[in-house]
């Protein structure tokens, strides 16, 4: 066991991933998610980096998570949990007719487009984050955001923002054993000199970990398990999409994994 913990903190706190300190996205940025945790389950790693950088972000929402009955308490967490993280602006889209908070309805790729391109352009935004089309979960509403974002920005002439990065999904094997997924990346990090990898500063761990605190409505028994288990509470891999000097619309990396082609076509495809 203290071999493991010896292994994790030289992989963690001393290996080139690490790099990723430098970094500095054109800011502002904006964060673009599905329900109001989104935020705090899937990017507390990526919003502390920002914070430390002194990087603006913007947090533009489209539900308030009324799937459970719950919307008006959904609403005010986030607003809590927009302070916890320092974001500047936040957007939250309570239109249940276009944007219901439900697996099982689609949502309008022509109306997110629209939203973050009016978001970007009234906020002055440099940069995007968002799932990748995965969604992490899997979660149709997370990969509606991916798919339309990804597809505006390729087919359109002009863009309001320069930069577009995607939340890289994790495997199972990977997403809750910490030890498996630091191995992974020693071993395959060569490969990905394109993906930004973003770990929670030391001194912010505890931000981290009640992250999810502003969200007590949310706070299942098996989301406390998610929060010490995840290794999306600790550590995210971003994937930057290259439109302009990589050829149009190419993805830096296993571009046709990330987008199946019966999405390339039309944006309510």
């Amino acid at each position: 066991v203290f071999g493991i913990e010896l292994l994790l903190i030289y992989i963690i706190w001393y290996s080139p991933l690490r790099c990723a300190a430098s970094v500095i996205l054109p800011g502002p940025v904006l964060l673009v998610t599905a329900h109001p945790d989104d935020e705090a389950m899937f990017f507390t790693p990526t919003l502390l980096w920002f914070q430390k950088a002194g990087i603006p972000v913007d947090l533009l929402c489209f539900s308030a998570g009324d799937f459970d009955g719950l919307g008006s308490v959904r609403h005010t967490e986030l607003l809590n949990a927009a302070k916890h993280f320092g974001i500047r602006h936040l957007r939250i889209i309570d239109n249940p007719d276009e944007f219901p908070d439900n697996p099982c309805c689609d949502w309008p790729y022509d109306s997110i487009a629209s939203q973050v391109r009016r978001t970007c352009t009234e906020w002055g935004i440099e940069t995007v984050v968002t799932f990748d089309t995965h969604g992490v979960s899997l979660h149709p509403n997370h990969c509606a955001l991916s798919r339309a974002i990804y597809l505006d920005r390729k087919f359109s002439r002009s863009s309001p923002y320069s930069e577009l990065y995607f939340l890289k999904s994790l495997p199972v094997y990977r997403k809750y054993f910490s030890i498996v997924d630091a191995t992974c990346d020693l071993i395959f990090a060569w490969r990905r000199t394109q993906h930004l990898t973003l770990l929670v500063p030391f001194r912010m761990l505890y931000l981290a970990y009640t992250s999810m605190l502003a969200h007590r409505s949310q706070l299942l028994w098996y989301r406390w398990l998610y929060i010490w288990f995840s290794v999306y509470m600790y550590k995210n891999t971003l994937i930057k999409m290259c439109f302009n000097n990589c050829g149009r619309g190419r993805v830096r990396h296993n571009s046709t994994s990330l987008f199946p082609k019966t999405d390339r076509g039309n944006l309510n495809a």
